[in-house]
């Protein structure tokens, strides 16, 4: 037995197809039409921001690729009594 309902079919397209409609109309956006890319004010105050850090000193740098390299050769070592005295300074000056 078969059920014929076109209104429930119709129902459904006249509710789905205007959404469907809507998204290919924001998919397929036609190039240099109102579409536009703009940049927020925030990401332009960081960029400003970045140009006026001090540039890296080249002896940290190097300081810094040293400790890379003893890392990367399972070199690097760490002086427990440094540790131990750096920590308890920093708990020192939080209490």
């Amino acid at each position: 037995m078969k059920i014929n309902r076109p209104d429930f079919v119709n129902l459904i397209n006249k509710v789905y197809k205007p959404a469907q409609n809507n998204v290919a109309g924001r998919l397929g956006a036609v190039p240099g039409g109102s579409d536009r890319l703009e940049i927020s004010a925030e990401i332009a105050g960081l960029k400003k921001a970045l140009a006026k850090l001090p540039k890296t000193d080249p002896a940290r740098l190097e300081k810094l690729a040293q400790l890379a390299r003893q890392i990367e050769n399972k070199e690097y070592r760490v002086d427990p009594a440094k540790l131990a005295a750096l920590l308890l300074k920093q708990m020192e000056d939080k209490f």
